[in-house]
């Protein structure tokens, strides 16, 4: 089986479904995203979440959800308001099986804070 990366990509500052989407052309298994966060906050803290799910709007506050491939959060301080600047790049394993014609979404939630984010999940798919 062949790998190939998609690219689920956004700039964000509020909590917002559908960041970005994916239409899978064939059958595969995604094995993992590969999230890179670069946020500039605004205020001295703020906490956020992003989640891929193959439901079109975000289901970060619900318990058991259905839909959902992977997700992250981070939280982050200064010591004054008006400035840190944080970066992240990790990757996190999966193993979810997708079928062509499904639609993958991206999607944030904004816990505390003002920010910018740029989003991205790199998802590895074996064909």
């Amino acid at each position: 089986m062949a790998c190939k990366t998609v690219r689920l990509r956004g700039s964000i500052a509020a909590t917002t479904n559908a960041i970005a989407t994916y239409l899978a052309s064939r059958n595969g298994v995604i094995k993992g995203v590969q999230w890179t966060l670069q946020q500039i906050t605004s205020v001295a803290a703020m906490a956020a979440s992003w989640e891929i799910s193959t439901n079109s709007t975000g289901q970060l506050l619900v318990n058991d959800p259905m839909g959902q491939i992977a997700t992250v959060g981070n939280a982050n301080s200064s010591t004054a308001a008006g400035g840190a600047v944080d970066s992240e790049n990790f990757y996190q394993p999966c193993n979810y099986s997708i079928k062509a014609g499904d639609r993958l979404y991206l999607h944030s939630l904004y816990l505390t804070g003002a920010e910018t984010t740029v989003v991205q999940a790199s998802l590895l798919i074996e064909e």
